[in-house]
């Protein structure tokens, strides 16, 4: 029986919806056990406060207005799938793989202060590198270009012997992301820094686990559109996210 022709556009509108800056972190409360692997799939939505969001004005835009309108449109949120493959390279090291909408994340974690016991606690610190392209087709703003940047999350996280886990940290990071906007294709840019904390939990039982997890960044960018004089954006944006890990 084939799948109704609506999914596969509901899919497809998922997918494009990648220009999203929606990083979720999914640390969890240790790193994967050496030569175990994780697999974790679900989804992730970025929502801005009214700092990040274009401004729409129904009066004739100035150049400038029209500048950082069209430039914002690098900061907006929106809903992506996101899935995670992570393998225990040695003990207390792991190494993942993840893609978030049109975008692709590579990750080393590590664990340290780990006490074995029923009740494992440790911190957990990433080094994660992450890019992709920019995609958005919204009334004539038409963007196609590339996003790429790094974050350095820490967590303290807490595994109950292995039914649920919780975890609460904080997360600094930078990004960049370049393209041709709007209907005459000119060249914008945004360069962003942010800063924030994060919290989630997780269940299940054996080797498969749900989870949730609620990301908030204050962000700053420099958005500059063709030439025209750059302009700086701040406010919050929050990321909230879901998934299902199974442990192989």
């Amino acid at each position: 029986m084939r799948p109704p022709p609506h999914l596969y556009r509901i899919a497809l509108a998922l997918l494009l919806t990648g220009c999203a800056a929606a990083e979720p972190l999914w640390t969890g409360g240790s790193t994967t056990p050496r030569r175990r692997g994780d697999l974790a799939f679900g989804g992730a939505a970025r929502i801005v406060t009214s700092g990040l969001q274009v401004e729409r004005d129904e009066d004739e835009p100035g150049e400038l207005d029209r500048g950082e309108t069209e430039a914002a449109e690098f900061l907006q949120g929106g809903v992506i799938p996101v899935a995670r493959a992570r393998y225990g390279i040695s003990r207390h090291f792991d190494l993942g793989l993840g893609a978030s909408g049109t975008g692709a994340r590579l990750e080393l974690r590590h664990e340290w202060g780990v006490i074995e016991d029923t009740t494992r606690p440790a911190w957990v610190g990433t080094l994660a590198l992450f890019g992709g392209a920019l995609v958005r087709d919204r009334d004539e703003m038409r963007l196609r270009g590339a996003r790429f940047g790094l974050e350095v999350p820490v967590a303290y996280g807490t595994d109950f012997g292995g039914i649920y886990d919780v975890w609460l940290g904080a997360v600094v990071g930078a990004e960049g992301q370049l393209g041709p906007l709007g209907p005459d294709r000119a060249n914008g840019s945004a360069w962003g820094v942010r800063a924030g904390g994060f919290f989630g939990i997780g269940a299940g039982f054996r080797r498969v686990h749900a989870f949730l997890e609620l990301r908030a960044d204050f962000e700053a960018w420099w958005v500059g559109f063709d030439g025209i004089e750059t302009q700086l954006k701040t406010g919050l944006a929050l990321t909230p996210s879901f998934g299902i890990r199974i442990r192989i």
